[in-house]
């Protein structure tokens, strides 16, 4: 059994090796999976526990940062057949897990500017949306069968170049896991604009979000241009809206 120990030599220095990567080394697949638009800047310490700073880049808008965001790998959970870390971001820590059958997420909040979401959609690109985005969320899993928790995305101090009231408003979307399906519902936090609406997504199917939205009376003709930009007119200031997804 010569070949033994040479064995574990390679065996304990490829470990060294994996357990030394660099947390710069996670950049190299975001920027792949997203085109070149995000990045991780400011990567310190490992792949296992680090900390940085997910940033999206554009032409036109320059550099965009989201959430600085904190990792320890939570190695006990390998017993349970996961891989799992603690993440933490915006003062909220977490844990964030994955295994054979799906996975989890335990407590997560975490920020990134609407400029670089709305440059995901060519309507959304020229309105010009700014403002920020929260998601929070205190338990989500998904699974070959189930989709349970809830997860909130609230858009504030909403703007748009296609208005001078900056910011319109402040919105929520709410999204519950309901067996197989997500339940989706959009509301208005506050501001001149109200937005509400639902929807659902499954599966093999594409997503559907409709409503409403109007504006106060008094703010509709400076309001009217994004109005008419979400949907087709209802009333005296107001539209039918919907969003359709590609499945």
């Amino acid at each position: 059994m010569k070949w033994i120990k040479p064995a574990l030599l390679v065996l304990a220095a490829l470990a060294g090796f994996v357990a030394a990567l660099p947390a710069s080394w996670l950049s190299w697949p975001v920027e792949r999976a997203t085109g070149g638009r995000w990045n991780l800047s400011s990567a310190e310490g490992t792949v296992w526990n680090g900390r940085g700073q997910f940033v999206f880049t554009d032409k036109e808008l320059g550099s965009l940062p989201m959430s600085v965001v904190e990792w320890h790998f939570q190695g006990k959970r390998l017993l349970q057949g996961k891989l799992a870390w603690e993440v933490g971001s915006e003062g909220e820590k977490g844990v964030w897990q994955a295994g054979w059958r799906g996975w989890q997420i335990e407590r997560a909040r975490f920020s990134l500017p609407m400029a670089a979401v709305a440059r995901l959609s060519p309507e959304w690109k020229s309105a010009g949306l700014g403002g920020q985005l929260v998601v929070s969320s205190d338990r989500f899993s998904a699974n070959e069968e189930t989709l349970s928790g809830n997860v909130r995305v609230e858009w504030h101090a909403a703007t748009s170049s296609l208005t001078r009231v900056a910011p319109f408003g402040s919105y929520a979307l709410d999204v519950a896991g309901n067996g197989k399906s997500l339940v989706l519902h959009v509301g208005t936090l506050d501001g001149d604009l109200m937005i509400e609406g639902n929807g659902q997504w499954q599966a093999g199917a594409p997503m559907l979000l409709s409503g409403v939205a109007e504006s106060r009376p008094e703010r509709f003709e400076v309001l009217k241009p994004l109005l008419l930009m979400l949907g087709q007119p209802n009333g005296n200031n107001g539209v039918n809206w919907q969003l359709r997804s590609a499945r």
